[in-house]
C-alpha cells in the first residue's frame, strides 16, 4: 500500500481517537456513574491521538502504528462496556 494510504489511515486513527476522547470526557462530566472508567479510557485515547498527530506533523508515519491503532481502537469499541465497569471497580 502507498504512503498516501498510510497517511489517511493515521489521520483517521487520530481524529477518531480525538473525537472519542471528547465523548468519553463528556460522559464523565455529565455525572455518569462510571466516570472514572470513562476518564481512564479517555486518557488512553488521548495518548493514541497525540501520537498519531505527532507522527503526522513530523511526517514519520509507519505501518506498525497504523496496525496497532486499528487493533487498539477496534478492541476498545468491542470490549468497551466490560472494560469501563472493570476499570471503575479496579480504580
Amino acid at each position: 500500500m502507498s504512503e498516501r494510504n498510510l497517511n489517511i489511515i493515521t489521520k483517521i486513527i487520530g481524529y477518531y481517537c480525538a473525537f472519542y476522547f471528547g465523548v468519553k470526557t463528556f460522559a464523565a462530566i455529565q455525572g455518569n456513574p462510571y466516570a472514572k472508567g470513562h476518564m481512564i479510557l479517555g486518557a488512553a485515547l488521548f495518548i493514541i491521538a497525540f501520537i498519531a498527530f505527532y507522527l503526522l506533523k513530523k511526517e514519520r508515519q509507519n505501518w506498525a502504528f497504523a496496525v496497532f491503532g486499528i487493533i487498539a481502537v477496534s478492541a476498545l469499541r468491542y470490549y468497551e462496556s466490560e472494560l469501563v465497569v472493570w476499570l471503575q471497580g479496579w480504580w
